[in-house]
This record gives C-alpha cells, sequence and structure tokens, in this order.
C-alpha cells in the first residue's frame, strides 16, 4: 500500500514513523527518540542507522532504519513526481546469506515534509557488492553480529573451560593415483658371450593405483623399451606391483619398489633360416626414485629414476627351448605427469 501525503507540519516527522510503526505491530523507533550514527558519506550521501532499534528477527536477520540523506535534492520519476531530500527505511538484513528487503520507506521534501511513504515489503534480493545498500549492511552486521557468528564474551569471573583436542586435518595420500611417464632408457643383456655394451633409446612408463596409508601408494605400473637395430626390433618390458613409500606424507619426495613380470622380445630375419622370433620372461624386479612436483592440488610433474632387472631365463627361438638362458636390466631416467 502507497499513500501520497502532499503537505504536513514538520513536526509530523516523529508523529508520521510512529504511525507506521504502530500499523506494522512494532513501536521500536516510536519509543524513544532515534539515535542516528553516521556509517557511510561522500560528498552526494551520507547514510546512517538508527542504534536504538535494532531488532533481531532470526539468528541471523537484522531489522533496523536506515536513513540517506542526499546533499544535492533528488528527484524521483513514475507516476508521480517527487523531490526530496533524504530517504528513511526500514530493512531486514541478513548478515549470512547477504540479501535484503525493504519493510517500509518515507521520503522526505527538502522542507522536511513527509512527502511519501510505503508499507509495501519487497522481495529478498542479493546484495551488490559494490553499492551503498551492501556496504550499509556489512558495517551494520559488523556493529550487531548475527547470532549464528558471534560469540558471547566471556566472564571475567568465570572459569575458563579446558580445551578439548581437536581432530587435525588429514595430510597425505588418498585415493586414486595415476602417471605417465617417458625418458632415456639405456638397456642390456646378460648372459655367457653377451659382452657389457648397453643400447639406448625412449622408454615409457604407465602407472595406475590407490594409497593404501596416507604414505604409501600401491599401483600396477607397466615399463616398455624398443629399439630398432640393423632391421632387428629388439623390446623389453616389465609389468609389475609396486609401492610408492613417502617418508613425509605431505612431502613430494618417495621410493618406490616392485616385482612382477619381466618380458624381453628380438624379432629378426637371418638369411639361412628366414624369419626368427626369440622370446624371454622371466622373474621382474625393480627399485627407484622420485619427487612429486605439485601444479595444483590434484596434478604435479615428477622427475623419477628407475632401475628394473629380469632374471636370467631359458629363451624360446620360434617356440623352441634353446636352454640358453639371458637376462635383462633397464636404466630409465624419465619425467612423468602425476594425478592424485
Amino acid at each position: 500500500m502507497v499513500r501520497s501525503v502532499t503537505s504536513l507540519p514538520h513536526k509530523a516527522y516523529r508523529f508520521g514513523l510512529l504511525a507506521f510503526a504502530l500499523l506494522l505491530g512494532s513501536s521500536d523507533l516510536a519509543a524513544q527518540e532515534p539515535q542516528w550514527e553516521a556509517i557511510l558519506g561522500d560528498n552526494d550521501v551520507t547514510i546512517s542507522w538508527d542504534r536504538m532499534t535494532p531488532v533481531r528477527q532470526s539468528d541471523d536477520v537484522l531489522r533496523v532504519w536506515i536513513r540517506t540523506f542526499y546533499v544535492r535534492v533528488q528527484h524521483l520519476s513514475g507516476r508521480d513526481s517527487l523531490t526530496f531530500k533524504q530517504v528513511i527505511a526500514r530493512y531486514d538484513f541478513d548478515c549470512v546469506k547477504k540479501v535484503s528487503r525493504i519493510i517500509q520507506r518515507h521520503w522526505y521534501a527538502p522542507d522536511g515534509a513527509l512527502a511519501r511513504s510505503s508499507d509495501q515489503v519487497s522481495d529478498w534480493t542479493e546484495l551488490v557488492p559494490a553499492g551503498y545498500e551492501a556496504k550499509t549492511l556489512f558495517l551494520v552486521c559488523e556493529k550487531q553480529p548475527p547470532a549464528s557468528i558471534a560469540a558471547p564474551a566471556p566472564s571475567r569471573t568465570a572459569r575458563a573451560a579446558p580445551s578439548l583436542p581437536t581432530k587435525q586435518p588429514a595430510t597425505g595420500h588418498s585415493g586414486f593415483h595415476a602417471a605417465v611417464g617417458a625418458g632415456y632408457g639405456s638397456a642390456s643383456a646378460t648372459c655367457d658371450g653377451c659382452g657389457t655394451g648397453r643400447d639406448n633409446s625412449l622408454a615409457l612408463m604407465l602407472r595406475f593405483g590407490g594409497a593404501v596409508l596416507p604414505n604409501v601408494v600401491l599401483s600396477g605400473e607397466f615399463t616398455g623399451w624398443g629399439k630398432q637395430v640393423n632391421g632387428d626390433t629388439e623390446s623389453l618390458g616389465w609389468s609389475s606391483v609396486v609401492a610408492q613409500v613417502y617418508p613425509d606424507p605431505s612431502g613430494g619426495f618417495f621410493v618406490k619398489i616392485g616385482a612382477g613380470v619381466s618380458t624381453g622380445q628380438l624379432v629378426a630375419y637371418i638369411p639361412t633360416f628366414g624369419s626368427v622370433q626369440a622370446n624371454r620372461t622371466s622373474l621382474g624386479l625393480q627399485a627407484g626414485a622420485g619427487f612429486d612436483i605439485a601444479v595444483s592440488p590434484g596434478f604435479a610433474v615428477t622427475p623419477f629414476f628407475d632401475f628394473l632387472y629380469g632374471a636370467p631365463s631359458s629363451v624360446t627361438v620360434n617356440g623352441t627351448n634353446t636352454g640358453f638362458n639371458m637376462g635383462t636390466n633397464l636404466l630409465h631416467l624419465g619425467m612423468a605427469a602425476s594425478w592424485r
């Protein structure tokens, strides 16, 4: 409901506020003289709140009178033109959700007369952070903190209650982990007459698993290495279960050990015999170390070094066991992308 009043004596200021307070079933503004305290202002406007009439509607909602005084006379366009100097409005402020609504408004003409009043309750609206209304809310809430975030001051005579132990937030590793990496691989074979030479090529690593303790991650890991030499194709592989152990659960450094299966293959063409495929399979072991360099909470880049060993085992050529034993090893220095 909106009522328009064209002229009232200057003394109607207090009477008008009292009448509207009674209409709403509240007399907190009329019960005593307002005590306006300025909380915002610049060259154009001064905003004050009445320290005598705040009413808490709930733990978080505060109802308070706000006065906006304009240095320059304002003009409101609409169905009825209105020139005013100040506006006194009653707000509900939710100090937690940062929303507000208007309960009542009174516009006052430059001569102090009440020019218009409204008791139409507005909808709850989110405050524009840079606006006067939002700034006013934040300042009023500081002066009258909501019950949900305000704690009563301890009594000077009350004995302080003993502090209870609090559960510290968990640190370390948890949940799913994965990594994919590549780098320099140096491979060698061990057997009677194999010599001590090494072949160098690209090596790849793929690992999936999860944390079993804050400082232990258990995973399945595959490492592969391959090279072509004079038309022959050499390849080595390790499929292992590995454990990464972090001495400091919240740190990046880890050591790694693992065991599984080691395989090796050579595909060659021998003029006398034609195509020849030699294979070997044995126990595979590995050890290594690395360091997770965090890029984001769930992602890291990880430089690492691994030594992988394949125990000596019999070599088969085109499916026939030769009785010739051979072992392998691989030095792998690389960089991985790690997720956790």
